[in-house]
């Protein structure tokens, strides 16, 4: 397998504004530094970065919605106005391509779902109009031409039972359990109950059926992890089912069923993989790929192996969100918590194997 070090996404990571150093008493850290070599007998200007430092036992999670820049609000309201204009020309993929724009800075907005969940019904599309509909009802409850849709509606298509979406990730729907697991993954890290995991694993898809995937996830902790609470938030997201296999006090272990394919039987073949992945840290910056593990294209798929640095899983998902139209699957084999080099502030290295239609 070859190997490529991607010295320029690291780069934009580390210098990227969400990495800013938190409450660190850099001082403290070079008296700690200098402690460290004379005990080892070595030189005291031995490197800041070269002192071991204890991994993270727990991570900050902040609850609090996130309020939209004024640049955010101008950008939102320019390319609504645009999608408005499309719209009523009927040039629906123009608008689609406007609300899109909305989305990159509020995934949630309620006048862009809206939109989209009438432009799929006019297009007998039900599915997705069940899910932009219940965005636009669940961000403006009280909107009348929200419920009168709903009503009509309802008419032609029933409201789906088992949903292929999570609610308050907003991702669209999922097309098979790759996106299921990443999102899953997303609901619960963004809970308090997950502040204490410090590593995840996950095995390969495990296919039951041709619409039923099992998989196993493990989580673990340096410190008590709170076992019943994780099954609880993974339960209200996917009802499907959750079977405990272990749980401790610091590790918890569990097999996942998705009513969903455990591959993309859709997957649109990908040219130049490399230029793609480099385009897309560049416009991500937030994400930087450390190294790759290529192997050998064959029967048409390419399996390519990432070790990726994030400041949040939600940065993650979207960029494997992506890559997916492109991937037959894509699996998080581990990730771990992680201290950004030089600050007391926290990052997840993962591990992520795909599987490109070539």
């Amino acid at each position: 397998m070859n190997k490529r070090l991607c010295f320029s996404c690291i780069l934009s990571l580390l210098l990227s504004p969400v990495f800013a150093a938190r409450d660190l008493d850099l001082e403290k850290l070079k008296e700690k530094a200098k402690e460290y070599s004379s005990s080892k007998g070595g030189d005291s200007s031995k490197k800041l970065e070269d002192l071991a430092v204890e991994p993270p036992k727990s991570r900050f999670i902040d609850s609090a919605t996130k309020s939209l820049s004024e640049e955010d609000k101008r950008h939102i309201l320019v390319h609504m106005k645009l999608a408005n204009r499309h719209f009523s020309k009927k040039n629906y993929d123009k608008a689609k391509e406007e609300v899109n724009k909305v989305f990159e800075r509020d995934p949630s907005h309620s006048g862009g779902h809206f939109m989209l969940a009438v432009i799929a019904g006019r297009m007998k599309d039900h599915l997705p109009a069940w899910y932009h509909i219940t965005v636009a009802k669940e961000k403006d409850s009280g909107n009348k031409k929200i419920d009168d849709f709903i009503t009509k509606l309802k008419t032609v298509s029933s409201e789906p039972d088992s949903p292929q979406w999570i609610p308050g990730i907003y991702n669209g729907i999922e097309i098979d359990a790759s996106e299921r697991i990443f999102d899953l993954l997303e609901k619960l890290l963004l809970d308090e109950c997950s502040q204490n995991i410090t590593s995840i694993e996950s095995s390969d898809y495990q296919k039951q059926s041709s619409n039923k995937t099992n998989i196993e996830l493990t989580f673990k902790a340096r410190e008590s992890l709170p076992g019943d609470k994780i099954i609880s938030n993974l339960q209200k997201s996917n009802k499907s089912g959750i079977k405990t296999e272990e749980n401790s006090s610091k590790n918890l272990k569990l097999t996942v069923t998705l009513n969903l394919n455990s591959e993309n039987p859709n997957a649109k073949p990908i040219k130049g993989i490399n230029d793609f992945i480099n385009d897309l840290t560049e416009e991500m910056s937030e994400i930087a790929i450390s190294n790759t593990e290529e192997g050998e294209p064959a029967n048409g798929f390419q399996e390519i192996i990432y070790e990726i640095s994030v400041r949040d899983f939600t940065s993650l998902n979207k960029f494997m969100r992506k890559i997916s139209p492109f991937a037959s699957k894509f699996i998080l084999q581990n990730m771990d918590l992680a201290y950004v080099p030089g600050t007391q502030s926290t990052m997840w290295k993962a591990k992520i194997k795909v599987i490109y239609k070539v």
